[in-house]
């Protein structure tokens, strides 16, 4: 009789700790990750992390890229946003990343430090973005 009763208490507390078990796996699928949010590219969105159309890659444009600050003064209680170049490995193009468009630009080398495309020209020499022939950026 005492078997009997040790047998049951023992496989008592074996399912219950599988139960217990079950409930943390399924508590664990739950719970959605912090910061591992990735856009379309795979991206950590989270991380800053944004896709590169020239390099094909993810990457952090203010770490990586050569950042451009608005040539208009701004009031103190303004909030700046910059605009990020980055260039490719032999530097013959160059991608824009500009505050509050989705899709960046990509421009080409056309003479000296000179990259174009359309409405948009960076003096690299210079560190300076026109738009429309208007000084919109200047680097640091």
């Amino acid at each position: 009789m005492k078997k009997v009763i040790l047998l049951i208490t023992v496989f008592g507390m074996v399912s219950c700790g599988s139960n217990a078990q079950k409930r943390e796996s399924n508590t664990q699928v739950q719970e959605p990750k912090i910061g591992g949010d990735k856009d379309v590219h795979g991206c950590l969105v989270g991380a800053g992390q944004t896709w590169s159309e020239l390099n094909q890659t993810c990457m952090q444009v203010f770490n990586e890229g050569k950042r451009l600050n608005p040539a208009a003064e701004t009031s103190k209680d303004e909030a700046t946003f910059s605009a990020f170049v980055v260039f490719n490995q032999d530097k013959s193009k160059c991608e824009l990343f500009l505050p509050n468009q989705k899709k960046t630009v990509i421009l080409e080398k056309s003479a000296n430090e000179i990259y174009t495309s359309g409405k948009y020209s960076y003096d690299n020499k210079n560190s300076v973005l026109l738009i429309d022939t208007k000084i919109a950026y200047k680097g640091e």
